[in-house]
């Protein structure tokens, strides 16, 4: 047991003097990442449906009514936050529409209200271009269709009401009624977004496009950052693990204690740069309420992730016995891993099949185990698929020290 202990120190200090050259490339791998992830944020923040688009209004609408609800629309429906209404001249509209500065407008005819006063509804003249048929446009156009169908219906029903109390009693003065009634349309049609309760599932894992790049580009940092400790794990001769075995270190004890030390430095080089991420603050909805006193459960979360794709760059450079083919296999294994677990495109783009398919890859568990671990939604599928993968990659380890060491003469 002594000698195990006094193996695994050594190879602890051994990690300890590469660290210098493995920090260099971690920061290296930060900076790149953290450049990726930035341009990530970017695009997701420049998405179409993440842009107010601009409706240009033409008209009158200095006009008393108009003009009210206009600047209704502006300060307090829930529309301000997707869209932005200019008031402009129709020569405006259309410079402004073709060069794409605005969405569309809305010609509202001259005598517009004078004839909603008397119950008569012109039509509105909508103009946009050939090229704004996409998906989104057609929903703004659909919502548009409700809003304006409420709206006729709100100022049909309160002139009906009019019409039908003087029919009832000319003598009749329905002004306050009519005032009552125009004032409850209007609150419901501004508070219309209560209606509902709008849930937002993400584009998979039920994380949003920054969550999920987030988890994907910390998996492929970490899949990466095993690339310089290729020196230390890689061997050229066996003759000195044949000693080991000789002083009954055996082959299971030295991959072990070997492991073990690569380990920790791998867990501490990933925790510390996404605590410091998570402590910073990133532009991410699900990191919205960490905070400090979380911690110490993420890192202990953290264990088994960091477990299996450790392991994983482990066993491959047991297979190898040259640096270079080892470095060159390593990247191989962490690109081609990587890509089939999800981890540079959202799993929703890929066909079921390949979904399902990725979900089998430890790069896939993974992705989604660190997935749980930021939305809450823990998952013990996950867990286990990525015990039974460390259990896999040690044991593939151990079998081939094993035969190496044989394959020299002597037994493990």
């Amino acid at each position: 047991m002594k000698k195990t202990g006094l193996y695994f120190w050594l190879q602890l200090k051994r990690n300890l003097k590469m660290l210098p050259f493995v920090l260099t490339v971690a920061v290296a791998l930060c900076v790149g990442l953290a450049l990726v992830f930035q341009i990530v944020l970017a695009q997701d923040a420049g998405r179409e449906d993440k842009q107010k688009f601009k409706i240009g209004v033409v008209g009158e609408t200095e006009d008393g009514y108009l003009g009210f609800g206009i600047e209704a629309l502006k300060s307090f429906d829930s529309s301000r936050f997707s869209m932005e209404i200019v008031e402009m001249d129709e020569e405006t509209a259309k410079e402004q529409l073709t060069s794409g500065e605005i969405a569309a407008y809305v010609v509202i005819p001259d005598e517009f209200v004078e004839k909603a006063v008397q119950g008569e509804f012109l039509s509105l003249r909508f103009v946009s271009t050939s090229g704004a048929s996409s998906l989104n446009s057609l929903f703004k156009e659909e919502i548009t269709g409700v809003i304006s169908d409420i709206l006729m219906a709100s100022q049909q029903g309160v002139y009906g009401l009019e019409q039908a109390m003087r029919a009832e009693d000319p003598a009749v003065q329905p002004g306050r009624t009519m005032d009552k009634l125009a004032i409850q349309y209007i609150d419901f049609i501004l508070d219309r977004s209560e209606l509902c309760q709008v849930e937002i599932l993400g584009i998979a894992d039920n994380l949003s496009m920054p969550g999920y790049f987030l988890c994907g580009l910390l998996t492929l940092f970490l899949f990466f950052l095993s690339i310089p400790f290729a020196p230390l794990l890689i061997k050229k001769d066996m003759s000195f693990c044949r000693v080991l075995v000789s002083k009954r270190i055996s082959a299971v004890k030295q991959v072990f204690c070997e492991y073990a030390a690569f380990f920790i430095l791998m867990f501490v080089l990933t925790a510390i740069p996404v605590s410091l991420l998570l402590l910073n603050g990133v532009n991410v909805p699900e990191l919205a309420g960490f905070s400090g006193d979380m911690l110490p459960l993420l890192w202990v979360r953290l264990l088994p992730y960091v477990a299996v794709v450790s392991c994983c760059g482990f066993w491959v450079f047991e297979v190898v016995s040259d640096l270079i083919s080892g470095v060159l296999a390593q990247f191989v294994v962490s690109v081609a891993l990587c890509y089939m677990g999800g981890c540079f495109y959202p799993i929703s783009f890929f066909p079921d099949i390949m979904q399902k398919i990725a979900m089998v890859f430890p790069s896939g568990l993974a992705r989604s185990y660190l997935a749980g671990c930021i939305n809450g939604s823990y998952s013990w599928f996950s867990l286990l698929g990525l015990l039974f993968y460390f259990a896999l990659f040690f044991g593939a380890a151990v079998a081939v020290r094993c035969g190496k060491i044989r394959k020299g003469g002597s037994a493990a």
